[in-house]
């Protein structure tokens, strides 16, 4: 069995793998969202601006939950998943809605001449790898208080 603190050196691994380029990409492209979304109207194809606008808040609320509870597992281990007020959790799981639903848009949009958008998986959604490993912890911490 995997002790606790080879647990979290294989999170720092994984987060540094997955969840920093999704982080710095994510929060660019949410930023962006929100300023095509406040400054603009309807355009083209994308969607309506108060759409927009709430895509990339919950983006950009999600990464930074993300940034909080991944602090809190490195520094304390899986009582440290416990501490943190339960929004949190609510918000890390709207940006996992906003990565699905970024995943969902781009392979609805995939067609002939516009392989691009497979650049846009970078954005964001490779938070969702890091992120589960953080449910698993901490239902795991969960669990073993029960016994």
């Amino acid at each position: 069995m995997i002790d606790l603190l080879d647990q979290r050196r294989f999170y720092l691994a994984v987060a540094l793998l997955f969840g920093v380029p999704g982080l710095v990409l994510g929060a660019t492209l949410a930023g962006l969202g929100m300023v095509a979304g406040v400054g603009q109207t309807q355009l083209g194809g994308l969607p309506p601006p108060l759409l927009a606008v709430g895509w990339a808040l919950s983006g950009l609320l999600g990464l930074l939950a993300w940034v909080r509870l991944s602090w809190a597992w490195v520094s304390a281990g899986r009582d440290g998943l416990q501490w943190p007020h339960r929004s949190w959790w609510w918000l890390l799981g709207l940006g996992v809605a906003a990565a699905l639903a970024l995943v969902g848009a781009v392979v609805l949009d995939i067609g002939p001449g516009r392989g691009g958008a497979y650049l846009l998986l970078l954005a964001g959604p490779p938070v969702l790898v890091p992120s589960a490993v953080l449910y698993v912890q901490r239902h795991r911490g969960t669990q073993e208080r029960l016994q």
